[in-house]
């Protein structure tokens, strides 16, 4: 018998060209060597460095502050515990072991973890939906102009990256790996723990599906699992992932006596719960507000349509997050929900179905608003904020 040659060739699903890791890593490889730049060209970092990565840095420096005044600039009522800890966390220690400064470590920080973002973002779509030009979604992601944030020392490179990791982990049925990477989540951002609750409940509704139509599960790499096990993996999901934000939490209770003091400090920039409706009514009547009504509006609409062609997780998580978001008031918007990895794909599946002429047409366009809005964000312009 003829002995089986052995094979060299790597296997299709890891070649380069299902997913052009080169050109990710080339594309952001000024971005890498820029960080060794960043000890001394601080002027690089001040033009990045505005706002809530004002916060982190304060944060990454000195900690949590004690009186609600606290913070670069910080207005009557503000105060950092409205930032969730794992960003500023991160930036401590990246900047302890380069000795760079903490705002320097931030970009360095997301100048490293944008490919890894990108790559679990192809890897979840491509498994769920399919990808026929893996090219075309990775300039459309990198290109993504409301990407700007994932380039910037904010935390949306951060969560987007548990927030992925932790449904990839959930897609290959590693649970465990799953609940750590939600207690990441949920240590990164006030809608992680939400975020979570909505895997949980669509693992559970999954189980209930594939016992009817014995279909594979949405949410697990091959077969199923029962109703039951599903209800009790979903379980441990949540209570493995709250624990990012239960020790939040309990830090909080620790130093200022009141556990909810993220959410209470969002009154500081005038945040408070209410109808959405009602704060998209009263935008309309803020001359302040006038460029964050279409964000508001707009978003929805996308996200009923994306739910209707099958990006239903995508849509839900996406949901769930524009509803706490609007529900307390406009700010950021336009950056709570499109700096979000999976809106990207909900994106990238409207422009996957264009001729060739008009993807590349996107793609310029992309390009020439990136650049724009980086421009603004150089010059500081409250827009932005």
């Amino acid at each position: 018998m003829q002995r089986p040659e052995l094979s060299l060739t790597l296997p299709a699903r890891l070649h380069w060209s299902r997913f052009p890791l080169r050109l990710a890593l080339t594309t952001h490889a000024i971005l890498l060597a820029l960080g060794v730049m960043l000890a001394w060209r601080s002027g690089v970092v001040h033009s990045a460095c505005h706002w809530d990565c004002e916060w982190y840095s304060a944060i990454a420096r000195s900690g949590y502050g004690a009186l609600v005044k606290s913070g670069p600039e910080a207005l009557p009522g503000q105060g950092s515990w409205a930032f969730f800890p794992l960003f500023p966390l991160a930036m401590r220690l990246v900047s302890a072991v380069t000795t760079l400064n903490v705002a320097a470590a931030g970009l360095l920080l997301n100048a490293v973890s944008l490919p890894i973002l990108l790559w679990l973002t192809f890897d979840w779509t491509r498994k769920r939906h399919g990808i026929r030009d893996a090219r075309f979604f990775c300039l459309f992601f990198l290109l993504y102009p409301l990407g700007l944030w994932f380039r910037l020392p904010y935390s949306e490179t951060l969560f987007g990256l548990t927030l992925m990791l932790c449904l990839t982990r959930l897609q290959a049925g590693a649970l465990l790996q799953a609940g750590v990477a939600g207690a990441l989540m949920t240590a990164a951002r006030p809608t992680g723990a939400p975020i979570l609750f909505v895997l949980a409940v669509a693992h559970v509704l999954t189980a209930m599906k594939n016992n009817r139509q014995n279909e594979a599960a949405m949410l697990r790499k091959a077969g199923g699992s029962s109703l039951g096990d599903a209800v009790a993996e979903s379980a441990a999901l949540v209570a493995i992932g709250v624990s990012g934000l239960a020790a939040y939490m309990l830090y909080l209770h620790h130093t200022t006596g009141d556990a909810l003091a993220f959410s209470h400090v969002q009154s500081g920039w005038g945040r408070h719960f209410n109808n959405p409706l009602s704060h998209i009514a009263a935008g309309m009547r803020l001359p302040h507000a006038a460029t964050l009504v279409p964000f508001a509006v707009i978003e929805p609409i996308v996200l009923i349509w994306a739910f209707a062609v099958g990006f239903r997780i995508e849509s839900a998580i996406l949901g769930v997050t524009w509803l706490l978001s609007v529900s307390t008031g406009l700010n950021s918007i336009y950056r709570i929900v499109p700096a979000n990895p999976l809106m990207i794909v909900v994106f990238w599946r409207a422009a996957r179905s264009l001729n060739t002429t008009w993807k590349w047409g996107a793609l310029g366009l992309f390009a020439i608003f990136d650049i724009i809005i980086g421009i603004l964000w150089i010059h500081g312009k409250s827009t932005l904020a």
